[in-house]
């Protein structure tokens, strides 16, 4: 380790360990991820990346993915992952993203903001010296993000299904009211 790597490295934990405890204490918008073969939608279903907001929502595209895939096994492993998450759909929504590269290489997702309810996200891969091996690689990730705090994802493709490198903007939807009113009271509307 370098002498200047060594110098950010105590110096980010000097400033980790002296922040001040109202930002300790504030919940992260994004705060939980699933990653592996049970987050991917099964059985080459699209989209590769979508947000899903309600119980509903995820009950809905179980059904489409039991039909697509000729039976419920691999749609209800899906499902179980998401749903083992955690998420209180009344704040909370989540955001899947699958991607592959051509070249093998390690995935992790990176996330910025929000700002301004806008919560920018991508999955980085870090490969090594060419030449590159032809292997593929692909990653799913699941992340859970407070409605109350992100209106919108906006995703930077990668990988080699995406040949549109455009920024794919996803809506988060806002709590219903009927949310609100349950988590008012503390009961789960479902």
């Amino acid at each position: 380790m370098s002498l200047r790597n060594a110098f950010l490295a105590a110096a980010f934990m000097g400033c980790a360990f002296t922040a001040p405890s109202a930002f300790a204490d504030q919940q992260a918008p994004v705060y939980r991820t699933l990653t592996g073969p049970p987050a991917c939608l099964p059985c080459g279903a699209e989209p590769h990346y979508l947000v899903i907001g309600s119980h509903e929502e995820v009950d809905d595209l179980h059904a489409r993915l039991t039909k697509r895939c000729g039976g419920a096994g691999p749609a209800d492993v899906w499902r179980e992952s998401v749903l083992g998450l955690g998420v209180d759909f009344r704040d909370e929504a989540v955001v899947a993203m699958y991607e592959v590269i051509g070249t093998g290489g390690e995935p992790s997702l990176d996330l910025t903001g929000p700002e301004d309810g806008v919560l920018r996200a991508a999955i980085q891969w870090r490969t090594g010296p060419p030449p590159y091996p032809p292997i593929a690689s692909a990653v799913c990730l699941a992340f859970a993000v407070q409605k109350s705090a992100v209106k919108r994802v906006d995703i930077v493709p990668g990988g080699v299904l995406e040949k549109d490198r455009s920024v794919r903007s996803l809506a988060v939807p806002a709590i219903r009211a009927d949310e609100a009113a349950a988590a008012a009271t503390n009961v789960d509307p479902q």
